[in-house]
């Protein structure tokens, strides 16, 4: 017995050390030339794979490199069609996406394109919403109706679903100097968006403005369109609208106005360098269908520098427009910022 015991002992270890030493379950990845993989699958959003790797950090792979997915555990796979698949085994031939389903076993054959995602977040598949948003304080250098500098605020917010979007933005500038107001202004919209597809939406909207040192005191703005995003991840984001409003305009020294108008927006960011620099373009635009000389736009374009655990600092130019202001009013206002806010 003694004997036995003996012998069994080396093994025992050796079969200990065996358990303890053995790789924890990982997802397999193997490439189109051959490479493999191993980690964890994060996500795969805009033929873009993230997979995360124990020894190089999480990288961003392009869909079309892949030639195989193996995961320890099912993972859940979203098509364009909005049907959700849970695999464990994804294989890319020529132009197509082969999936063994983990539930039943068959597999399906699925043009490549249409699988938009893996493990998509729960706003995208209807079972929750995403919140996102900027808040900025910027310093100030305006030569305009206004001459002074100053320190003001802006925001926004949006609140994401499957297939709606709220939209909220806020810029305001009010400050004093030796206790006298010495600028009054903000602009103030929202819309509500529906989406028919990923790209394509329907807007209804309000816009509302207000600026006392250019005697407005309220423009006011109800009407939609139809929006489209051109591009839309994390490199490039670029989208425009088109449609009609009301526009009324209230003034201190002239007859108030309203008049119908066609109205229009882009939104733009892409980075630039590195991936913490991105240059960004927003406009609004207003154009009266009475009168062609009533013209409206203003944009703020920049450049954003993306810091640490949110943070954000940003340089940059404002240009409001309007062609047919107030009396004794200018056309032009130009703001140079500085800004630092956060953003999630």
């Amino acid at each position: 017995m003694n004997t036995l015991l003996q012998l069994t002992r080396p093994t025992l270890v050796l079969l200990s050390l065996v358990i303890v030493f053995q790789p924890a379950s990982a997802d397999v990845l193997l490439m189109r030339n051959g490479d493999q993989l191993t980690g964890e699958v994060i996500k795969k959003e805009k033929q873009v794979l993230h997979f995360k790797t124990p020894y190089a950090g999480t990288l961003e792979i392009h869909w079309d490199e892949v030639s195989e997915l193996k995961t320890d555990k099912p993972v859940k796979l979203m098509l364009d069609s909005n049907e959700i698949i849970s695999s464990d085994t994804i294989r890319n031939s020529d132009g197509s996406t082969i999936i063994k389903s983990a539930t039943t076993d068959e597999t399906r054959i699925v043009k490549r394109a249409t699988l938009t995602h893996i493990n998509p977040e729960s706003w995208q598949t209807g079972d929750g919403y995403k919140f996102s948003g900027r808040v900025n304080l910027a310093i100030e250098y305006e030569r305009g109706n206004t001459d002074s500098d100053e320190i003001d605020m802006d925001t926004e917010l949006v609140l994401r679903r499957k297939n709606d979007r709220l939209r909220f933005f806020l810029d305001l500038e009010r400050d004093k100097a030796s206790g006298i107001t010495t600028k009054d202004k903000w602009f103030l919209s929202g819309k509500y968006d529906y989406f028919v597809n990923q790209k394509k939406y329907y807007f209804a909207g309000v816009r509302l403005e207000s600026d006392a040192f250019a005697d407005l005191n309220l423009r006011s703005g109800l009407g939609g369109g139809i929006g489209y995003i051109f591009y839309n991840d994390k490199k490039l984001n670029l989208s425009g609208e088109l449609g009609g409003s009301w526009i009324y305009e209230e003034f201190d020294s002239q007859e108030n106005n309203d008049y119908p108008a066609l109205n229009w927006s882009v939104n733009f960011d892409k980075y630039v360098f590195t991936d913490f620099t991105q240059v960004y373009h927003r406009s609004e635009g207003l154009q009266g269908l009475e009168d062609i000389e009533d013209v409206v736009i203003k944009t703020w374009t920049g450049l954003r520098f993306l810091l640490p655990h949110g943070f954000i600092a940003s340089l940059e130019a404002k240009v409001e427009f309007d062609n047919t202001p107030a009396i004794d009013k200018d056309r032009i206002d130009n703001t140079y910022s500085i800004k630092i806010g956060y953003g999630w």
